[in-house]
């Protein structure tokens, strides 16, 4: 039944974990003089050669190329007399099966007594949640019945079998020369470190989490540090990463969080395998491989769900906040209670009070109009190869001009407007969002450069964050306040709480939106996003802005996504509303008639800096 099994995953299978990052198998090539690898598909064969003598460890799939990729590493089929076996199932016995070529018929193979009751048929093997039975495993090598502990030579090389059941009643892993430990399906590595293996091939999920837990254990008890060898996942030396989630499990039914950028979106996709590499590339640790280093400059409520979106992203994300901040974020992690999503999410960040001596390879700075210029000198010293400024900027000409000339390392800068609100508590921040969330970005004037577009959409791939890009971000940041402000206006005249406006006062905050957006068009500002005025006339889209309006104004959403904004950015507002009425002081005033007349509503700013204290 091998043949057909092995058929059966790779055309099956593939479709069904296309894109979820669960399978991340190694090339064909060697980790170190000791240690080779063949791919088959998402599966890996393990080779250790000491001395002369090679021992193989799992034998795959019934798979027509092993030994054209053997050859590759200029391993024989028949010198392998002694295969070790971590479990019967089909992509780790495929080649010692019966109706398998036959290229490893003498060898020995060498399992544990409690796996074997699987090839007797005294046990059937079930996946998918225990509702499907394998087929039954049939072999014509000789065996040795191995026991948890047992410890045997071949050669030179010593061998120690540990029973680490769950995925299947009898699986073992070996330690070799106490320097290497393969783990065949006990450990499934994802970007941020080890967890045990996926959920819907366990015979017991809960009995898996128990046997690592308990193989982790032995390993420190005796001090042991050896390279971690997993049959879909690679490798690692770091045993904090290893067992960084020894209690959880893999979930094969969702993707993979946070992203992994190396993974394939296929694993039984094998283009990449090829000779030239096997022979001449030598296959990296999972902690080798390059993350990209990304500063979220302030731990503000927008700069939070933006590192959190970073961090799912698979990028080495650094928050630089104030030292209290820092603390907490160092302590508690970055914990996040998503309110409309009803979730709250906790991610490992560094964060740090300040930069110095630290590169990054993007910079991502989430902050008010009324504060960036402060900050300005701070954010000319930062090395970092691109820079994304983050908020309402009105004056983001001047703002690039200063930072190109007195930070000539920073070659590339844009401009962004993260779509999000909440609010920070103690130990946690609240964010209101809706779906992934998104920014709209791009560059000054013109379109980015594709390569940029492909680098910066990169750092939040595999996450549901969307990135707009726009043509022209100066007249984008212009546009966006005819937008917002009549929002603050309505905020301040309602003290804060939206639940009290009434329908006329909603309805004049989109008409004042509608008056704005003509006076811009009129002046010759280009409207950005484009089409974006008509959420403020007559039609569909504005029949769907008055409804996201009642919502908002009758529930918790308008609190987080604008008062609470409005309240703790004061200045901010006043900054944009002083710039608004310099942009609107030559347009006739009866074209402005619902704008000035809500704005007229709402107390004075110097009533308001009172009132928030900010």
């Amino acid at each position: 039944m091998s043949k057909k099994a092995s058929n059966f995953q790779k055309k099956v299978m593939s479709i069904g974990y296309r894109g979820k990052e669960i399978f991340k198998p190694l090339n064909t090539g060697w980790i170190d003089d000791h240690v080779a690898c063949v791919r088959e598909w998402i599966a890996n064969i393990f080779f250790y050669t000491k001395n002369g003598t090679t021992i193989m460890i799992d034998a795959g799939y019934n798979y027509d190329r092993l030994a054209e990729k053997m050859g590759w590493l200029d391993l024989d089929p028949a010198k392998i007399q002694h295969i070790l076996i971590t479990h019967q199932d089909t992509d780790h016995v495929g080649a010692v099966e019966r109706d398998s070529a036959g290229l490893f018929k003498e060898a020995t193979i060498y399992l544990s007594e409690i796996e074997n009751r699987y090839l007797t048929g005294e046990v059937r093997r079930k996946v998918i949640f225990g509702a499907y039975k394998l087929p039954l495993v049939e072999t014509d090598n000789p065996k040795k019945l191995l026991k948890d502990g047992d410890v045997f030579f071949i050669e030179d090389i010593k061998v120690e079998a540990f029973l680490v059941p769950g995925h299947t009643w009898g699986h073992m892993v070996y330690l070799i020369d106490d320097a290497y430990l393969f783990t065949g399906d006990t450990i499934w590595f994802g970007a941020d470190g080890g967890y045990s293996f996926i959920n819907s091939l366990a015979e017991d999920n809960e009995l898996a989490k128990r046997s690592l837990a308990e193989l982790e254990k032995k390993l420190r008890d005796r001090s042991l540090s050896p390279k971690v060898i997993t049959g879909h996942t690679g490798w690692s030396e770091d045993l904090a990463f290893v067992f960084a989630h020894k209690d959880q499990v893999c979930n094969s039914l969702k993707k993979q969080k946070p992203h992994d950028p190396a993974a394939p979106y296929d694993g039984y996709d094998e283009r990449d395998d090829v000779e030239w590499k096997a022979r001449n590339v030598r296959l990296k640790s999972v902690n080798d491989r390059k993350k990209r280093r990304v500063l979220v400059f302030g731990a503000g409520v927008i700069g939070a769900y933006l590192a959190h979106v970073l961090t799912e992203a698979g990028n080495d994300v650094t928050i630089l906040a104030r030292e209290e901040r820092a603390r907490s974020l160092n302590r508690n992690g970055l914990v996040i209670y998503h309110h409309l999503q009803r979730k709250t999410t906790k991610d490992t960040v560094r964060a740090v009070t300040s930069v110095e001596g630290l590169s990054f390879d993007a910079a991502f700075v989430p902050m008010p109009y009324h504060k960036i210029r402060q900050a300005l000198p701070e954010i000319c010293t930062l090395n970092a190869k691109l820079l994304v400024l983050v908020g309402n900027d009105l004056a983001p000409a001047e703002m690039e001009a200063h930072i190109r000339e007195h930070a000539p390392g920073i070659k590339r800068i844009l401009f962004g407007f993260q779509v999000s609100g909440g609010k920070k508590e103690t130990d946690r921040f609240v964010c209101e969002r809706f779906g992934g969330s998104w920014m709209d970005i791009g560059q000054l004037h013109g379109e980015a450069d594709p390569r940029l577009k492909k680098l910066v959409n990169s750092l939040f791939s595999g996450t549901s964050y969307k990135l707009n890009w726009q043509g022209d971000m100066e007249a984008y940041l212009i546009c966006h306040p005819a937008a917002i402000l009549p929002i603050a206006y309505l905020s301040y005249i309602c003290e804060g709480d939206l639940r009290s406006s009434t329908r006329e006062q909603r309805k004049m905050m989109v008409d004042a939106s509608h008056e704005a957006y003509k006076c811009l068009k009129e002046k010759g500002i280009p409207i950005y996003p484009e089409g974006d005025d008509k959420f403020f006339e007559n039609g569909p889209r504005g029949t769907a802005m008055q409804l996201l309006y009642l919502v908002m104004a009758k529930s918790k959403i308008g609190d987080l996504v604008a008062c609470e904004h409005c309240r703790n950015a004061v200045s901010e507002m006043e900054q944009i509303d002083l710039f608004y009425e310099d942009l609107m002081k030559d347009y006739p005033p009866e074209k402005l008639m619902v704008w000035n007349a809500l704005r007229s509503q709402m107390p004075s700013w110097e009533e308001l800096h009172t009132k928030y204290g900010n």
